[in-house]
């Protein structure tokens, strides 16, 4: 899923609490599992 946010300004709590809250938390959720996939394949030689 992809979308264009014309609009980011985490420093407005209305737009944190209406769209950027779920945003980054998605982003969070792909992120981490694959930084964790890159340090670990780097560390078994995958």
């Amino acid at each position: 899923m992809s979308v264009n946010i014309s609009n980011w300004n985490v420093e407005d709590p209305k737009f944190w609490h209406s769209k950027g809250n779920r945003i980054a938390n998605e982003n969070l959720g792909i992120s981490i599992p694959a930084l964790l996939w890159l340090l670990l394949s780097g560390l078994c030689g995958v």
